[in-house]
């Protein structure tokens, strides 16, 4: 059975615009969602 989480950047219409692999550390997450704001 696979556990891979990942997490998923949304617009409003609940269109996936980025996907991070579970285990991304804080820095890679925060320049990669700062891009869409």
């Amino acid at each position: 059975m696979d556990h891979t989480i990942f997490l998923y950047v949304l617009d409003d219409q609940s269109r996936i615009l980025a996907t991070f692999p579970g285990g991304t550390d804080g820095k890679t997450l925060a320049e990669g969602i700062r891009k869409f704001l």
